[in-house]
């Protein structure tokens, strides 16, 4: 087969020849040559960068090689260009290259297989990992689980353990705090009862000591009375004898006189001189009886201090008080004798003496006339010894002065045993603006010694008198207490018995209605308090003396309120209608109020509801039973109007029997009903409420009043809580001129 050269040179190269794959309808054919060359070969194709799969690798195509190569000097490879040839080329590459293509499909087949495989491996592997670490995880799990079970169960049994230990302790505590308890209360009964069996000590003691001082006193006063009598013996026969000496005088002037009116001058001289010397020893003797009138205030104190010290004066103090004796009893006498020789002879003739107060000389004064009549004021005389400047002129009404009228006031008379000196002391303090000047500093100091000495004297016997009565009335109340405590037995036995009599015997009792009042008495509340549900540890006691430390020492402490039944006067009256006109009924209501307060729609039943009072809005509150009537009384009370309150109260059918069955009780017969109204009678109660503050408490007013706040050591009968409860009222009945007649009980622990 002959074959066309390649011609080398382009210029010569003819131009007409085209081969089938130049032309653009034929496919390219491939030769041997261009199959050798890599980049014609078919290529595989290319992953994603994103797949999981492995990236297949490319397979490069084997070389054919063929029979022979031809090529010229220049390395080109010629072929035949025949149509035969080129067709056997065809179909030789095309085979091959199907040939190539399988075994790269093998190959990556086989590829994929080791990498199917290998991953298989790999995740069995990753598998069986897997399932070893769950089994260890369920193994590790499971014991954590048997561990926290026996942690728990050893917690549980520690904290039984811990819990039944302190059951143990508890009942160990309870048990030791009820022998302590029990402890307490032999060691309170012990000392209770060492307690009253020393109060019964010292009130005998207090008993035999109060009549020994009435004895001595008695003794005192006896000896005094002798000793003024003997006194008031001796004072008139020295007036006796000084009459005597004074009318021998007389008649010794007379005869003298009547003689000198023979004889000669030098006579006359000499009478004149007797005259004189006569002249100077009485205003001597006027000067020592108005020394011994200054003196007289303080000398009857000196005698009144003597005689209640029971030990003898000094001859002096004796001698004055003669002096004293004799110028009070013998003032008619002074009066004569003073006007028989006349105001002038006095004035003229004066004899230089010291006058204790002034220290300069003393006038010989004259002493006051008095008609005996009309009564004095104490209150001027008190003002005398204040300032002796002083004028008080009575008016017709001998009760009233002047100074007392226009201040608005009342006269209070000096006492009867005074009445004189006082008579005396005023008619000379009304001569002072008209005495000499010379005199008048003298009767200023005189009036005013005089005075003090009348009020001390008075001021003295009263405090006297007030202690020997309070000590008989203590003596009294503390014999009434004995005497008590030994009827106590047979008033609880009767009582009993009348007790046990039913409640429906008195006569039936409509709903809003009681037959009669209770007494204020404390076995008649105690019996009530105990019906109606308070404990047994608290009781009632009498009060005998608001002010008395030995009558107060009787009532245990603390006192949880006061219960008191007092008349209606008309101070207390009018004073109730001045602080209820201006105020509105109470509306209190609820848990948060400070008292609960009940309106009386109740007839005869002001004991009992001040029962109520004392009770309920008192410390006594947490000793009621639970259950009780009270418990529910105020259970029931609370959330209501005041209203509804009383409807609440007058509908309690426990209420009334328990006010039923306690009526007829008491040391005194009950009286009607038409009497109780006329008598006009209030059962107060004075109570220290839980918020601290005093509370007067009463179903007839328009609400509860708070009285103000107490300390937290004062009780309801504490200094502070009379001075704002009950001592108002007494206080208020006192300025008013009357005596407010009371009686009280108290709600306190009950003494053993």
């Amino acid at each position: 087969m002959a074959r066309k050269v390649k011609s080398e040179n382009l210029d010569e190269w003819d131009s007409s020849y085209r081969s089938r794959a130049s032309s653009p309808t034929t496919p390219k054919r491939t030769t041997r040559s261009s199959s050798k060359r890599p980049s014609e070969v078919a290529k595989l194709s290319e992953r994603s960068p994103s797949s999981n799969k492995k990236h297949k690798k490319a397979v490069k195509p084997v070389r054919i090689q063929d029979e022979e190569d031809e090529s010229d000097d220049h390395g080109d490879t010629t072929v035949d260009l025949t149509e035969g040839a080129e067709d056997d080329d065809e179909t030789l590459v095309e085979k091959q290259l199907v040939s190539v293509q399988k075994e790269q499909q093998q190959k990556a087949n086989m590829l994929k297989n080791e990498e199917l495989t290998k991953k298989q491996e790999d995740n069995r592997r990753r598998e069986r990992e897997r399932q070893v670490r769950m089994k260890e995880h369920r193994e590790k799990m499971r014991l954590q689980e048997q561990q926290r079970q026996e942690q728990e169960r050893h917690e549980q049994e520690s904290h039984e353990q811990e819990s039944q230990e302190q059951a143990r302790q508890e009942q160990e505590r309870q048990k030791q705090a009820l022998q302590e308890k029990e402890r307490q209360k032999q060691e309170r009964q012990e000392q209770d009862r060492k307690k009253a069996l020393l109060r019964q000590q010292e009130s005998i003691a207090m008993m035999h000591s109060v009549k020994q001082r009435m004895d001595h006193e008695r003794l005192e006063k006896e000896r005094t009375e002798a000793r003024e009598e003997r006194n008031r013996q001796l004072a008139e026969e020295k007036r006796a004898q000084e009459e005597d000496a004074a009318a021998k005088r007389l008649r010794q002037e007379e005869e003298e006189e009547s003689d000198d009116d023979e004889e000669d001058e030098d006579d006359e001289d000499e009478d004149d001189e007797d005259e004189d010397e006569s002249g100077e020893e009485d205003a001597k003797t006027g000067v020592k009886k108005t020394e011994s009138e200054d003196s007289e205030g303080d000398e009857d104190e000196d005698e009144d201090e003597d005689s209640e010290e029971g030990e003898p004066k000094p001859n002096g103090d004796e001698t004055n008080s003669e002096e004293d004796s004799d110028s009070e009893e013998n003032s008619e006498d002074d009066e004569n004798e003073y006007k028989e020789k006349g105001n002038e002879k006095v004035g003229e003739k004066e004899k230089v003496n010291r006058n204790p107060f002034l220290g300069a000389n003393v006038p010989n004064l004259a002493k006051p006339i008095v008609d005996g009549s009309g009564c004095t004021c104490l209150r001027c005389l008190k003002n005398l010894a204040i300032s002796p400047v002083f004028s008080c002129d009575f008016t017709d009404n001998p009760m009233k002065c002047k100074r007392c009228t226009n201040r608005g006031r009342s006269c209070i008379p000096v006492p009867s045993f005074a009445l004189n000196a006082a008579r005396k002391l005023f008619v000379l303090q009304r001569q002072h603006d008209a005495a000499n000047p010379k005199i008048r500093e003298a009767i200023r100091v005189r009036v005013k010694a005089d005075a003090e000495a009348i009020a001390d004297r008075i001021r003295l016997e009263e405090s006297n008198r007030r202690q020997t009565r309070d000590d008989t009335y203590r003596a009294i109340l503390l014999g009434q207490v004995g005497i008590k405590h030994t009827q106590e037995e047979i008033l609880k036995l009767l009582r009993a018995s009348l007790s046990r009599r039913p409640a429906d015997s008195t006569g039936s009792v409509t709903s809003g209605q009681v037959g009669q009042e209770v007494e204020n008495n404390p076995e008649v509340m105690n019996q009530l308090a105990y019906k109606l549900g308070l404990s047994e540890e608290l009781a009632f006691y009498d009060v005998y003396s608001l002010t008395d430390p030995d009558l107060l020492a009787i009532i245990p402490r603390p006192v949880f309120a006061l219960l008191v039944i007092i008349p209606l006067s008309d101070a207390w009256h009018k004073d109730r209608e001045e602080e209820d006109d201006p105020k509105q009924i109470y509306q209190g209501v609820g848990p948060d109020e400070p008292v609960v307060w009940f309106k009386q729609t109740i007839n005869h039943a002001c004991g009992s509801i001040g029962l109520l009072h004392s009770v309920l809005n008192s410390q006594a509150a947490d000793y009621i039973k639970p259950g009780s009537d009270f418990d529910k009384i105020l259970l029931d009370a609370i959330p209501l109007h005041w209203a509804e309150r009383a409807n609440m109260l007058s509908e309690s059918e426990p209420f009334e029997v328990a006010h039923e069955a306690v009526a007829h009780l008491g040391d005194t017969s009950p009286p009607t009903a038409e009497v109780a109204d006329k008598l006009g009678q209030h059962f107060v109660s004075f109570v220290k409420a839980k918020d601290g503050h005093l509370w007067e408490l009463e179903g007839s007013r328009k609400g509860p009043l708070d009285r103000g706040a107490l300390a937290e050591d004062d009780d309801a009968l504490s200094p502070r809580a009379l001075e704002l409860g009950l001592g108002r009222l007494i206080d208020m009945e006192r300025n008013s001129g009357g005596d407010l007649r009371f009686s009280c009980i108290a709600l306190a622990p009950r003494q053993e």
